[in-house]
């Protein structure tokens, strides 16, 4: 069985969510240059993930009382308590996630059909996460619609976490991203809503074969790249599509 290489990178704010989303955009990425993951034919994967909180959503997460669970490390991230809170989650065969720092967390999620991740019975399969084509086709989707019960699925935490900073992805609610910046200052501080502005999510994917169209980014020979703003993540102003097509 051959596999396949993919590599993701995440810059400015880098909360546990980013390696959520890490996931979500591809289920075959790692979320640091010095991790990877690999994409079985036959749809299984593997992957690494690294996650950092910059400064101000360290302290903000440390005041949400409870919001991660016990953390008597005290800790900003608490690997374990995420990894925990995530082994139910559809398609998951086993989720690890340590600690190397009280803000830094790395660890594995592993997946036997990509296609299974987040696969929720009560959503319409056209509103699935993931759809994948074998030899052909990977395909990624999220809409507010069904972002709230894909977050809910994938880890109460999370949804908790995203609720506490007010993210569309997880309340529902239809804001612009102006508008949701504005929210977060007003509730917080400033700093915290420049850190999610600055945010990036930049992905290079490897895939089996010569790529013949992108959506959602560019691409050459095998690889295709993305640059995500994670705002438009958490506030879905417009539906998140990313395609990659090869033969």
């Amino acid at each position: 069985m051959k596999l396949h290489l993919a590599e993701l990178v995440i810059y400015s704010m880098k909360p546990y969510l980013a390696a959520v989303f890490a996931a979500l955009f591809c289920v075959l990425a790692s979320c640091s240059s010095q991790t990877a993951a690999v994409l079985g034919q036959s749809g299984a994967a593997d992957i690494q993930l690294k996650a950092s909180l910059e400064p101000r959503m360290a302290r903000l997460i440390r005041s949400f009382s409870g919001t991660l669970g016990d953390n008597s490390a005290g800790n900003s991230l608490d690997g374990p308590a995420i990894a925990e809170s995530m082994k139910q989650a559809p398609g998951v065969n086993a989720v690890s996630f340590y600690n190397i720092d009280s803000t830094t967390i790395e660890g594995t999620l592993s997946v036997a059909n990509v296609e299974d991740f987040l696969s929720l019975s009560s959503l319409p399969e056209s509103s699935h996460l993931i759809h994948y084509t074998q030899g052909r086709q990977l395909s990624i989707q999220l809409d507010l619609a069904s972002g709230p019960e894909l977050l809910g699925a994938l880890s109460p935490d999370v949804a908790d976490y995203l609720s506490a900073i007010m993210a569309p992805v997880s309340t529902g609610e239809r804001l612009s991203p102006e508008e949701y910046l504005e929210l977060v200052r007003s509730v917080y501080n400033p700093g915290i809503s420049e850190e999610i502005a600055g945010a990036r999510i930049q992905a290079r994917i490897e895939v089996p074969g010569t790529i013949t169209r992108v959506q959602g980014g560019s691409f050459s020979g095998r690889e295709a790249r993305f640059d995500i703003a994670l705002l438009d993540l958490l506030v879905l102003e417009k539906p998140i599509l990313y395609e990659i097509e090869w033969r």
